[in-house]
């Protein structure tokens, strides 16, 4: 069972886990979920995405109509505030040598 909506810490990470569930979006069902390294320097080192890609998929660079850049790799599994908050965590462990963090992601239903 899931934890409920009121249960998920005041942090940014569970506002969108908030958002998510009053938008009726299935928890149980194992989705492709977008994780975005940010980085200080453009475009980021090729030894940022080969060390990003040894953990996992789909790391490709991004550069937004809106002029933001970062990398962005994926991670298919059930949406919960431990998998976001573990997985931007290593995410950002791997991205620090190199100048960067994760600190955002985004799934959709």
């Amino acid at each position: 069972m899931y934890k409920r909506v009121e249960t998920w810490p005041d942090d940014a990470d569970g506002e969108v886990l908030r958002l998510l569930a009053e938008s009726g979006f299935d928890f149980s069902a194992e989705v492709p979920i977008e994780f975005n390294v940010d980085v200080e320097e453009w475009p980021p080192e090729e030894a940022l995405l080969a060390e990003l890609r040894k953990h996992y998929d789909d790391v490709e660079c991004v550069e937004a109509e809106d002029g933001d850049r970062f990398v962005q790799f994926v991670v298919t599994s059930r949406v919960s505030y431990e998998l976001v908050t573990s997985v931007q965590r290593a995410a950002t462990e791997l991205a620090a040598p190199f100048g960067g963090w994760c600190d955002s992601w985004g799934a959709n239903a």
